[in-house]
């Protein structure tokens, strides 16, 4: 159902939503939970396609060894779905780094960096230099996780 409505649309709902019923919630709470919910169904399909691309015979033969239900899983499916979901999460940790500037540029106004560019420049009216800077520290951002991802990407790869 979340990866149908806009992150946007979840922070409006969220946010302003609850407040109207009365429920005191932070900007930041809000923020963090939009994003939560935003993200987990991409990383539940993420981590499920992950599973079903294991093939059924290595749960199989696991199982013909004598292994219980648990140990299969723990011993053989989830270390080989682990390699394969790394490059998915990767993407979806590089996105959710992305879509933070959404919540910090909504009605939430957190202090992030796409937030503290936009008081910046309202302030000094260098609106060219200052979103720049700022879209440089968002690539600088993705570049690391980008960094990181192949990094472990590669170890896994050794380990095979």
């Amino acid at each position: 159902m979340f990866r149908n409505i806009p992150l946007l649309v979840l922070i409006f709902a969220l946010y302003l939503g609850l407040r109207h019923s009365g429920v005191p919630i932070g900007s930041f709470t809000a923020a963090v939970a939009s994003l939560s919910l935003y993200s987990s169904a991409y990383i539940a399909e993420a981590l499920r396609s992950g599973v079903l691309a294991v093939e059924t015979g290595q749960a199989e033969a696991a199982a013909a060894l004598g292994l219980s239900r648990r140990t299969v899983w723990i011993r053989v499916v989830l270390p080989q779905s682990a390699r394969l979901v790394i490059a998915p999460m990767g993407n979806l940790l590089i996105s959710m780094i992305r879509n933070s500037a959404v919540a910090g540029t909504s009605i939430l106004a957190i202090p992030d960096l796409m937030n503290q560019a936009r008081q910046l420049q309202s302030q000094t009216f260098l609106t060219t230099e200052t979103f720049f800077w700022a879209a440089i520290g968002y690539l600088a951002l993705t570049a690391v996780a980008t960094a990181a991802v192949n990094r472990l990407n590669r170890w896994l790869a050794l380990a095979r």
